[in-house]
């Protein structure tokens, strides 16, 4: 069996090379020595619940183009993945989808799809450590501001909620505060879109990584109702005044 990491992920290439490994291993498995485009689309349209045209899925798993969650997902079932192995891969698309959207400035104008240098585990670390200190100082400075100001008159909201923006172009409702992704979580991929909930985080879990913002010592949730009911990781949330 080949050594498969979803860790190893940080460019569409490296999500190629993974493809890659799967389909070597699927098809060793299956009696062949490796899974074709044309034995996987029947598997991938099982799992999606509808089909992915041959070419296009071709693109997904050349790396050209980075496939949109429900079909990612597809592809890794239909390539063998169990759903408690999900996880990390899921964390994987993430950092794809979050360089995709925010691309260095070398990369600006190239189009979608075009991999973004990987920086050295040296500068990584610098940036990670930044973010987590900026997103903590957010986190401190949120709870304040909204135990000083606790009610907010929002057109639609209840007694105690307040309104958000989707800070991201994705953003997943749980029906839990957890990154389970066998959750059967909701997704919602409109930056307009008006989100009703609490007005403050009221659970969290230890850091996980999600919505493009890094690890972080304690993730916080805010419970929501409109237009999905559930939980969302309150980085994806951004408030409304």
């Amino acid at each position: 069996m080949e050594d498969v990491g979803p860790a190893r992920v940080h460019t569409l290439r490296d999500l190629k090379e993974e493809f890659d490994r799967l389909r070597r291993q699927e098809g060793r498995r299956q009696g062949a020595g490796w899974l074709s485009l044309d034995a996987l689309t029947a598997p991938v349209k099982r799992h999606r619940g509808r089909e992915v045209p041959r070419s296009t899925l071709d693109n997904y798993l050349s790396g050209r183009t980075l496939a949109p969650h429900d079909v990612y997902e597809a592809i890794l079932k239909a390539l063998g993945v169990e759903d408690t192995e999900l996880r990390p891969w899921g964390d994987a698309w993430d950092r794809l989808d979050e360089a995709r959207r925010t691309p260095d400035k070398g990369q600006a104008g190239k189009g979608p799809g075009v991999e973004v240098e990987t920086p050295s585990p040296v500068r990584s670390r610098k940036a990670l450590i930044a973010v987590c200190a900026v997103l903590v100082v957010g986190m401190a400075t949120f709870i304040v501001i909204r135990a000083l100001s606790p009610t907010v008159s929002v057109e639609h909201a209840r007694a105690g909620e307040c309104s958000y923006g989707l800070a991201f172009r994705q953003v997943a409702v749980r029906p839990q505060p957890r990154f389970d992704r066998a959750l059967g979580m909701t997704m919602m991929i409109d930056d307009g879109q008006t989100v009703y909930g609490a007005c403050r985080p009221i659970a969290g879990e230890p850091g996980t990584e999600t919505c493009g913002v890094g690890v972080v010592p304690m993730n916080p949730w805010v419970q929501v109702r409109y237009p999905h009911e559930g939980w969302i990781f309150m980085p994806c949330l951004a408030l409304r005044p």
